[in-house]
């Protein structure tokens, strides 16, 4: 059985360069085994941070889907000050995933991702937190067009949420001591609800080993990075890809029925878009 998907999603907020901080030392050999995160330092002023050097420094991850230009240092730093009031200064930044920038009568508006260091790690998983913000969200503009109209001064935009994100390693290549920047495949996924962690482990593989099942359309391509995993009524199901902003988005989707024996059948292969 082939299907096809189109789903209609609005929003939610899914190299080889070494992060900010130390590299770790004890990363641990399973999932289950992952070290705590450290103990937090006190937070710096924001006012006191350099934005502007951090903006020179932070490496960016270009989106997968459209050729827009890199994000300009100036929206760079604007988007650091929003993420980073949010997050406190305690946590180091990463790199930064630029999904689109959308093009405007009154200039470019990004659509980016601000992940910071893991907080929990082992060899073939990792945990953090990100912080998402799309500045062409399209409420945004309604309640702004709302705000002008009424005579009232426009509405600040106000720091994203943080929310916890997931990466898994390749099976044959677990994650080393340093942080590097991730590429397509490895690029991370809110954290899965109602899974344990050796599950989404074994998840993630077998989509990447590509299954050719009977129910796969020859299209799937299981090196697309993970977008969500969810249950409903005991069938898993995959979203691959990208999402750049309100009702844009697409990947590809497959559902998959747990065997026993530590693989899957695949039920069904799609695509979404949104």
């Amino acid at each position: 059985m082939r299907s096809i998907l189109l789903s209609l999603l609005l929003f939610a907020g899914p190299a080889s360069i070494a992060g900010c901080r130390a590299p770790a030392s004890d990363i641990s050999p399973s999932a289950d085994e992952a070290r705590p995160p450290d103990e937090p330092s006190p937070s710096e002023p924001a006012e006191n941070y350099d934005y502007a050097e951090l903006a020179r420094h932070v490496p960016i991850v270009r989106g997968l889907r459209f050729d827009h230009p890199p994000p300009t240092q100036e929206q760079v730093e604007e988007l650091l000050r929003l993420v980073l009031a949010e997050a406190g200064m305690n946590r180091d930044v990463w790199f930064i995933h630029a999904r689109a920038n959308w093009k405007f009568e009154e200039g470019r508006k990004l659509s980016a991702a601000v992940y910071f260091t893991p907080e929990r790690e082992s060899a073939r998983l990792r945990k953090g937190v990100f912080a998402s913000l799309d500045q062409a969200n399209l409420r945004f503009f309604a309640i702004k067009a709302i705000r002008e109209r009424l005579g009232l001064e426009p509405q600040p935009i106000k720091s994203p949420p943080l929310r916890e994100y997931w990466q898994v390693s390749l099976k044959d290549h677990p994650f080393a001591e340093t942080f590097e920047v991730p590429d397509g495949t490895l690029l991370q996924f809110p954290n899965p609800e109602g899974f344990s962690e050796l599950e989404v482990i074994k998840i993630v593989d077998f989509v990447r080993t590509n299954p050719k099942q009977p129910q796969t359309d020859p299209s799937f391509d299981g090196a697309r990075p993970i977008f969500s995993i969810k249950k409903r009524d005991g069938v898993i199901e995959v979203h691959t890809g990208t999402m750049e902003g309100s009702l844009s988005g697409g990947g590809q989707l497959i559902w998959l029925m747990p065997t026993g024996d530590d693989t899957f059948d695949v039920l069904a292969t799609g695509f979404w878009v949104s």
